[in-house]
């Protein structure tokens, strides 16, 4: 036992103070690896094991029912709603000041759906927040309307505020 202690002092002594830190950080992270990471790496494992079985199980929903298909169908507007929609997304915008300026409209019949689609493409010249809060209360007012897509410019490399083209697109019930 002495001789033991007597190696220790010797090893202690040629690593000095700093060695003797470093050690120790080395046994800390091996005993923090072992006991928690290690641990965790086999609940991470077990996890996606059991994520891909259920993804390789069939859906319990059938998406395909006539029912739930007419469901899906009841939740689009009547076309003769297009109007109030237009008003409310020009009041949307002049809530969030931004300047719509020139607006096109298409009006597209979705084949084989009974659905009709109106899309809007519009510039609007405003800070990146603005445009974030202004597209947010859109989404949220209005269920059957679908961001399609936003691309964001700047002109001039010195303009602070750049210009945002939006493509928007209403979904409304194909009416006879």
């Amino acid at each position: 036992m002495k001789r033991l202690s007597w190696h220790f002092r010797q090893f202690a002594q040629a690593l000095g103070l700093s060695g003797l830190f470093g050690l120790l950080m080395i046994l800390l992270a091996a005993t923090v690896y072992f006991g928690l990471v290690r641990n965790a790496q086999t609940k991470l494992i077990d996890a996606q094991r059991q994520f891909d079985l259920s993804a390789s199980q069939p859906a319990l929903h059938d998406y395909h029912h006539p029912d739930t298909a007419l469901e899906y169908y009841q939740t689009f507007p009547q076309l003769k709603l297009l109007t109030q929609q237009l008003r409310a997304l020009h009041q949307l915008a002049d809530r969030h000041e931004l300047s719509m300026g020139r607006v096109d409209y298409k009006l597209n019949k979705i084949n084989g759906a009974h659905i009709v689609r109106y899309e809007l493409r519009y510039s609007v010249v405003t800070d990146y927040r603005s445009l974030r809060h202004y597209i947010a209360d859109v989404l949220k007012s209005m269920p059957n309307l679908a961001l399609e897509s936003i691309e964001l410019h700047r002109f001039d490399e010195k303009a602070e505020i750049p210009q945002a083209d939006l493509v928007l697109g209403l979904y409304f019930k194909d009416e006879p």
